[in-house]
């Protein structure tokens, strides 16, 4: 019999190419969790690129959504948010059914947690929120009434849950993120010429690449002794082609002809990420969105990087003082404290000190602990 089941996101897939952070963080617990004895059976739909190695991954074939007069049709007549949703919800409890484990995690898929809870009334079910997922009115309702137990990423996870689906205050346990320290290490020293701006994560608008870029644009006015790296495309494994990534090429050719140098690293394996990020003299973190528990912050402040972040959401709570923060979409405010950081190596060396400190704090073990105090 298996103790414990990851569920994955119905929309996601298992592996270290062209998944997301969810995947990331099922994969890095059970990590952990094998070391301590315990190895978790995965039950993720079925995928054309490498999984992650792990022995006990349970493949289901969820099909396609078909059209989108089906979808409508589909959302009236059953309340689900996707046809392939709900064939993934029957495949997963038929082999959990099969497993008999004593616990179930589920991702960021809060009617999934749902619909097994009602069928599974033995069993412990988690609902792991890694950021504030919707859900319809009636699934909504249905989760604060069920055994479900709420888990999110960060406080401010947790209490907008708590708002959103009508919860006690303080029934969303808290479990932060981790980072693998002894994978993400400082660099013996950084002395690159040019300064390198770093950028990790997708292209994608809530991430906020061209706020970054535009204050680097005005930053080219005062001094054109750095360069920007962004690691990251518009999606895992892929490069989608629209109005955004059309910006943000518009904002590099602007840099480029105020002889900025921009290097763009495309998509990484997470594998890479340390070798090239490491290179960083700051690291830029712009997002527009309410970041929940970013994991390249983690990332960053496991590499002993100096950090400049927008006040989003999660953000302040992890990296407390081992960051500089700035207002969201404020592209002279992030110009002003990325240049305070090039112009004083003091700065950097205690900023990237204390966040590498912060990040051994943070491992994924703690992660670990805090969802089997969940499930107990």
């Amino acid at each position: 019999m298996t103790n414990l089941v990851f569920v994955n996101n119905s929309r996601e897939s298992f592996g270290p190419t062209a998944s997301g952070a969810i995947a990331t963080c099922v994969w890095e617990v059970c990590r952990v969790a094998r070391s301590e004895g315990t190895e978790p059976m995965v039950i993720t739909q079925r995928q054309t690129a490498e999984p992650y190695p792990w022995s006990a991954i349970e493949f289901v074939d969820p099909g396609t959504d078909g059209t989108d007069v089906l979808g409508r049709i589909n959302r009236r007549v059953t309340g689900w948010s996707r046809i392939s949703q709900r064939r993934f919800a029957r495949a997963a409890l038929d082999a959990i059914r099969q497993l008999q484990p004593s616990a179930v995690i589920c991702n960021n898929d809060p009617q999934v947690a749902v619909y097994l809870a009602e069928r599974l009334p033995r069993t412990v079910v988690t609902h792991w929120f890694h950021n504030v997922e919707m859900a319809p009115d009636r699934w909504r309702r249905a989760f604060s009434r069920s055994s479900v137990r709420p888990f999110a990423v960060s406080r401010y996870v947790a209490r907008a849950i708590e708002a959103l689906y009508v919860l006690a205050p303080g029934r969303v346990a808290v479990g932060l993120n981790g980072v693998d320290a002894s994978r993400f290490t400082p660099a013996p020293q950084r002395n690159a010429e040019p300064a390198v701006v770093g950028f990790l994560g997708r292209l994608a608008i809530e991430k906020g690449a061209d706020t970054l870029l535009e204050a680097c644009i005005a930053l080219s006015s005062r001094r054109q002794d750095f360069r920007i790296d962004l690691i990251g495309d518009t999606n895992w494994g892929r490069s989608i082609k629209g109005s955004y990534r059309d910006k943000v090429d518009h904002l590099c050719e602007q840099l480029r002809v105020a002889n900025i140098e921009v290097v763009r690293h495309g998509h990484v394996a997470r594998s890479d990420v340390p070798a090239i990020a490491r290179s960083f003299t700051v690291q830029v973190l712009p997002s527009r969105w309410d970041e929940p528990c970013a994991l390249t912050l983690f990332e960053g402040m496991a590499l002993g990087l100096p950090i400049v972040a927008t006040a989003t959401g999660g953000t302040p709570e992890v990296v407390g003082s081992a960051a500089m923060l700035v207002p969201r979409e404020d592209p002279q405010a992030m110009a002003d404290a990325i240049e305070q950081l090039l112009n004083d190596a003091v700065l950097r060396e205690r900023l990237g000190s204390q966040a590498r400190q912060r990040a051994e704090t943070l491992r994924w073990s703690e992660t670990w602990r805090s969802l089997q105090s969940a499930c107990a």
